[in-house]
């Protein structure tokens, strides 16, 4: 089956891969997909499926969760800064300017 793999924010990416039935979510990183991508992955990511974590709450997590034909596996990366802190910045830097 096909699904689609998913990267947003600096090393954007976004690639269709085959994978078995029953695959997880943990196997289609590992296993599926393409070695120049994988590669690039850094080792503090989490998954998610359409925008809903892989953290055992609404879904299950990664090594649990079977993938669906044509599902959005996503990999996100935690931030690098406070988006409220930032908004607070550039706020306080346009009133001041």
């Amino acid at each position: 089956m096909q699904i689609e793999v998913i990267q947003i924010g600096e090393a954007y990416f976004s690639q269709k891969i085959e994978v078995p039935n029953n695959c997880t979510a943990k196997e289609a990183i590992q296993k599926y997909l393409p070695k120049k991508i994988s590669q690039k992955l850094s080792s503090d990511f989490s998954l998610g499926i359409w925008g809903v974590n892989l953290d055992g709450r609404f879904l299950p997590k990664p090594e649990s969760y079977r993938l669906k034909p044509e599902d959005r596996l996503e990999i996100y990366y935690p931030l690098k800064c406070d988006p409220k802190k930032t908004r607070k910045v550039k706020a306080l830097n346009q009133a001041s300017g």
